[in-house]
């Protein structure tokens, strides 16, 4: 009679960091297709073995996200998963509304696990937002007889067809 164990083959170096490398090529394409102005001299993924952020960003990426990324490609997440999993589950009761999961160990800050594509979109959409009310200050504050000669505002329909204010 001959016993079999179960022997978990251990990725070697080589796939681990080819692994990685995927993912943080993925980060970097999402970036560069949100934000339509940056070029792959803004957006670079690290070297493997390099100390650091794994995605690079130029001062301009900085401005447009301004986060320090790094990639991990691992099967040692699968219950993050399992709960995230659980939070889409909650799709079925509101439909509008995007999963999110806040995760707390003892002694450490909690965290938050939200889809990556809908979180760089989101960052996009508060650039766009930001950059609009600095242009509406602006507009208000430098141009007030303008303002005032147009009956203060003026409202009408932007090209996503979303009322905005003037």
């Amino acid at each position: 009679k001959v016993l079999l164990k179960s022997v978990s083959k251990k990725m070697s170096p080589r796939s681990a960091k080819a692994k990685g490398r995927k993912l943080q090529t993925w980060v970097v394409e999402k970036l560069l297709s949100v934000f339509k102005r940056l070029t792959p001299l803004d957006v670079r993924s690290t070297p493997m073995g390099v100390n650091g952020v794994d995605v690079q960003l130029s001062s301009l990426a900085y401005r447009k996200f301004p986060y320090n990324i790094e990639c991990k490609n691992t099967e040692r997440m699968r219950t993050i998963y399992n709960y995230y999993e659980q939070a889409i589950s909650h799709d079925l009761i509101d439909k509008d509304g995007e999963p999110l999961l806040i995760l707390k160990m003892n002694r450490q800050k909690p965290l938050v696990v939200v889809d990556a594509e809908h979180f760089i979109e989101l960052v996009d959409e508060i650039l766009f937002f930001t950059l609009l009310l600095r242009g509406m200050v602006y507009y208000a504050t430098h141009d007030t007889d303008v303002l005032i000669a147009s009956g203060t505002k003026s409202i009408t329909n932007d090209y996503n067809n979303k009322v905005t204010i003037h």
